[in-house]
């Protein structure tokens, strides 16, 4: 009985089961389905494709496409050859560009996505699909450019050509099927031929858009075609092609929407800047905080300027041909930094090149790639800018001073051989001039601790000297990691004598005799940038400003403020006590208001400055470093 009861309950099931009909049959029906919806839609010109079941079929398809590749290990099954056989994508295309009916535009893009992105045969290159996508990515470039194109739209081209990179970076050889001549000029007679990478055209065009997603995917293709293994390509990108200028100048339309004068900025920008010179920032490209921001944000111009030169940054890294590398610093300085550089540092106002070299700062801090530092610190200190900028470290303007040292407290602070030559390393020349001393280290170190009387010393402890000494020290270990590569520099510091000159530290040394007429905050600076050189991997400087007595000496230089030093303090009553006051409250992080205040402040540096010379000077006498 129960077995009988059994095969009936099967005999049922059975029968109400539902049938299994081949892919082939399914496919076929449901394409059948798309081709009448699409002439009832050609037929009614107010339905919209988008509202009918068009786009849930095309899925289906592709579906039935994939679990076919799946069950044929990766080959062509029935229902992929009757796709090929049925010119169906060439269908789609043609509709697709044309979006007659309405809405086919969309779907074309997303079904070639979907199969791109998901197929792991080699479409790219069959007959029945190059030419379509080709013809297609001509259509996206041009509606690309246009300012009605909508959000969603935008978003499916981004995401159909990073499907086609995507699968160029599998098969690199398909890239020169996307390679082709396009047509510049009014008249046959001057029409010339240039090629284009269509893939590459199509990406770069959406890098600009506003939508988040569209830009972050555009970013992507990009980084994917400069990451292609192919010699075709590489000499389209080298020869003067302008998809180079095109990212150089939507990083200057970014930096063009940042407040260009002091005065026009809002205080949270200013603070925003600086604390990015202080502290780099974690931003990406490929995170794009900036879409966190509301589209009013005073600070939001500033993400995007960070997160496309990280992306500039990103693909000098990650670019596959030396060459790209060399034509990217080419495009940052030419597009990039010399407008920026000419119209702020040489023509334009105090208060314009006053935040024009904030910004810089901030880069120079927040760049990732070398080179790309190189490509800055040869263009800022070269040239007829060099020159202008040393001087605006003594400018009339005590804020452009300020903000001028800071450039170079963190442009020194990176360890850049090409920053150092151009400041320092050019002016080597070798000391032959009986007017100069060479000194034995104690000798220095015992000048230098009678630059600030002991009677006006607040902290003589053991331990402080030894927490100077620790850190100056883990500071130029800091520095010969960051500079293996100075071959040259360091082969010529075998010699024994050098006398270092030129522009940039006779204005140092200018401003430190200057240093108890200064501001505290100005003499905070010039002190960190001279210690800033004094780190550096080149011995020889170190003997040179400290181990050298002449006029051209930092030793000497500091010496002479000593005399000025107990002429002030000996008409200021009770100054010990004050200064070990002033000496606890800044320890506190508070700076008290005194008529002396910047005397009393600068003694204290003077201070401290002195102990870490004696560590620079045991450092190098005891070869901790290179111990």
């Amino acid at each position: 009985m129960i077995r009988a009861w059994n095969a009936a309950r099967t005999v049922i099931t059975e029968a109400f089961a539902p049938v299994q009909r081949p892919a082939l049959e399914e496919f076929k029906e449901i394409w059948k389905h798309v081709s009448d919806l699409i002439i009832h839609c050609e037929q009614h010109d107010d339905t919209n494709v988008l509202s009918t079941s068009i786009p849930k079929c095309i899925d289906r398809l592709v579906e039935i496409l994939c679990a076919e590749e799946k069950a044929f290990e990766g080959e062509a099954g029935p229902c992929m050859e009757y796709m090929y056989t049925s010119k169906i994508i060439k269908m789609i295309v043609t509709m697709g560009t044309q979006d007659a009916p309405e809405g086919m535009l969309p779907v074309a893009l997303s079904m070639l996505h979907k199969l791109l992105g998901n197929m792991t045969q080699p479409m790219l290159a069959h007959r029945e699909v190059f030419p379509f996508l080709q013809q297609l990515l001509r259509r996206c470039i041009d509606i690309s450019d246009d300012a009605e194109t909508s959000d969603d739209v935008c978003m499916e081209i981004a995401t159909f050509v990073c499907a086609i990179c995507s699968q160029l970076n599998s098969n690199p050889n398909f890239a020169e099927l996307f390679i082709e001549e396009e047509k510049s000029g009014e008249t046959v007679d001057s029409k010339q031929m240039y090629p284009r990478f269509l893939v590459l055209a199509l990406a770069t065009n959406l890098l600009k858009c506003n939508h988040a997603e569209t830009a972050r995917l555009a970013h992507e293709a990009t980084a994917l075609c400069f990451h292609l293994e192919n010699t075709s390509v590489k000499d389209l990108l080298t020869s003067n092609n302008p998809v180079f200028s095109a990212l150089m100048d939507l990083l200057l339309a970014t930096y063009a929407d940042l407040p260009q004068h002091t005065s026009q900025a809002h205080p949270i920008l200013i603070n925003t800047v600086l604390s990015f010179v202080l502290r780099k920032p974690s931003i990406s490209w490929q995170s794009r905080r900036s879409t966190d921001l509301e589209p009013e944000s005073v600070v939001r111009p500033l993400y995007l300027l960070l997160e496309e030169t990280e992306f500039i940054c990103h693909l000098m890294s990650s670019a596959f041909y030396a060459s790209y590398v060399e034509s990217f610093q080419e495009s940052f300085a030419i597009h990039f930094l010399r407008p920026i550089l000419e119209s702020k540092l040489l023509q334009g106002s105090e208060d314009a090149a006053d935040i024009a070299i904030c910004y810089l700062t901030m880069l120079v801090n927040f760049v990732q790639s070398d080179l790309l530092l190189d490509t800055i610190a040869q263009n800022i200190l070269s040239g007829a800018i060099g020159p202008v900028m040393i001087s605006r470290c003594d400018d009339l303007s005590e804020q452009l001073s300020i903000t001028t040292l800071r450039f170079f407290v963190t442009l020194l602070a990176r360890h850049n051989e090409i920053a150092f030559h151009l400041l320092i390393g050019q002016h080597i020349t070798s000391d032959e001039s009986s007017q100069s001393i060479q000194l034995k280290p104690r000798e220095a170190i015992d000048r230098l601790g009678d630059i600030v009387p002991s009677h006006l010393c607040t902290d003589m402890s053991d331990s402080s000297s030894r927490i100077y000494f620790e850190t100056v020290l883990n500071e130029m270990q800091k520095g010969m990691e960051a500079s293996r590569r100075w071959k040259k520099m360091l082969e010529q510091d075998a010699l024994l004598s050098y006398r270092f000159s030129g522009t940039f530290l006779q204005l140092l040394l200018s401003r430190l005799s200057r240093l108890f007429d200064q501001s505290y905050d100005i003499n905070v600076l010039v002190t960190t940038v001279l210690m800033r050189i004094l780190q550096h991997p080149v011995p020889a400087i170190r003997r040179s400003l400290l181990l050298r007595d002449g006029k051209e000496s930092l030793l000497t230089s500091l010496e002479r403020l000593n005399s000025e030093l107990l002429n002030r303090a000996m008409r200021l009553p009770d100054i010990e006590a004050k200064l070990k006051f002033f000496r606890s409250e800044v320890m506190s992080g508070s700076y008290p208001s005194d008529d002396n205040a910047s005397f009393y402040l600068t003694i204290i540096l003077v201070e401290e400055l002195v102990k870490e010379l004696v560590a620079v000077v045991l450092i190098d006498a005891n070869d901790v470093i290179l111990a």
